[in-house]
């Protein structure tokens, strides 16, 4: 996702670092609160392909609706998305409830074993692990 439109512009991989780094700061500054935070459905997008929510083929432009949002949980240390609402995932795809993934050091999701809740991890510290 290093791929740039126009070499002045932020990879999607830029976005989603820079993204990283606002909601943790969010997080450490609402530690056990309830925060909102708004951004654009390209970087919904990349968070949930980043997440291992979904990959690129199954979230196409346009999967994530004017309204929609993600719901997110963390620990300090890591992101569960809980909820993803106004995201439409291509069909043939596993369920939510069925797709627990962490994201490794190299950045590239792994499934983790089948879990009831409905979820996936992603690393909170500005990059993934």
């Amino acid at each position: 996702m290093a791929w740039k439109l126009a070499e002045e512009w932020e990879s999607l991989d830029e976005a989603m670092h820079r993204f990283l780094r606002a909601v943790d700061q969010v997080a450490d500054d609402y530690r056990g609160k309830t925060a909102i935070v708004v951004a654009h459905g390209t970087v919904m997008r990349t968070f949930l392909i980043f997440a291992g929510w979904a990959t690129l083929e199954e979230l196409p432009e346009g999967a994530v609706d004017n309204t929609g949002y993600i719901v997110v949980e963390t620990d300090g240390e890591r992101w569960k998305i809980v909820d993803a609402v106004g995201v439409r995932r291509m069909r043939g795809i596993m369920p939510l409830s069925d797709a627990l993934h962490d994201v490794g050091a190299d950045g590239h999701a792994s499934a983790s074993s089948t879990s009831s809740e409905e979820s996936a991890v992603v690393s909170s510290s500005g990059g993934s692990r």
